[in-house]
């Protein structure tokens, strides 16, 4: 205390008495309390040793009392105040006051506390009921204050019970048109680029013939070659085609739910050319 550290000097006296609690040093404790603005403890502490050297006649315990006496005396008008008031109307069963998380008795609603200065949190807490909390600051001295706990609000249930709600209907599931009409036009696509390639290979078999007749076998050969490459192509796109038109209409008939968007996306119809080989393909998954 003499270092100014009054907080630390605090604390000390508080071990000290803890260990050895004498009187004198309880009373150096209240004087620590009060300089360090602690006026409802100092109070406390001052009040305690005067109840103790109530009838002693030593006379260094005679004038630490009358000290102690004093102290009281002039900190009584000083310590900051608190009163609590809690309403009596509606109020729920359970009701529970908390200070700084401690559950104040019944008996302190409606009472004047008497607190350091300082910040508090208080809340009020009931089963089926909203909480309640607010945070109040006292002056840390000649403060004082009323703390109205209102009536606490009941809890809303924004949802039915199970048994109001009736039975559970799950709603139709809506069809997807997307594969089959895909499908359909990709039959529709594939199938008049077989037609295509028929007709180009009835044209290269005419040439082969025209070639025989003048007397161009090898040339004849190679044409024809050519002609039945172009049959088979148009062959394979046909079968092709017909595979997505019998697709389309089991996908249709089927009443299968729809696809989830992402599966959809991904399908698609891309031609497929190269040596030999034309047609479409039907990419995607199911």
């Amino acid at each position: 205390m003499a270092a100014g550290k009054i907080g630390e000097g605090c604390t000390a006296f508080d071990q000290s008495y803890e260990q050895d609690p004498r009187v004198t040093t309880l009373a150096n404790l209240a004087n620590c309390r009060e300089k360090n603005q602690q006026l409802a403890t100092a109070l406390r502490h001052f009040s305690a040793v005067a109840r103790e050297l109530q009838g002693t006649t030593d006379p260094g315990g005679v004038a630490l009392r009358e000290l102690a006496t004093q102290r009281v005396a002039s900190l009584t008008p000083r310590v900051p105040r608190l009163t609590l008031q809690v309403a009596e109307a509606g109020r729920p069963a359970g009701l529970e006051v908390l200070r700084d998380g401690v559950s104040l008795p019944p008996e302190q609603w409606g009472q004047v506390q008497l607190l350091d200065g300082g910040d508090y949190q208080f809340s009020a807490r009931a089963p089926g009921h909203q909480r309640w909390d607010i945070k109040v600051t006292l002056r840390a001295e000649a403060d004082a204050r009323t703390l109205d706990v209102p009536a606490l609000l009941p809890v809303v249930v924004r949802d039915q019970p199970v048994a109001e709600r009736g039975p559970l209907v799950e709603a139709p599931r809506r069809r997807s048109l997307v594969l089959p009409v895909s499908l359909g036009v990709a039959a529709l696509a594939l199938g008049g680029v077989a037609v295509g390639v028929d007709l180009a290979a009835r044209r290269l078999q005419d040439d082969a013939e025209s070639l025989a007749d003048q007397g161009r076998f090898v040339e004849a050969v190679d044409q024809n070659d050519r002609a039945n490459t172009r049959r088979h192509q148009a062959q394979g796109i046909g079968v092709l085609a017909g595979v997505c038109a019998g697709a389309a209409v089991y996908f249709y008939f089927s009443g299968r739910s729809a696809p989830s968007p992402t599966a959809t996306a991904s399908r698609r119809i891309t031609p497929v050319v190269g040596r030999g080989v034309a047609g479409m393909a039907l990419v995607g998954s199911w």
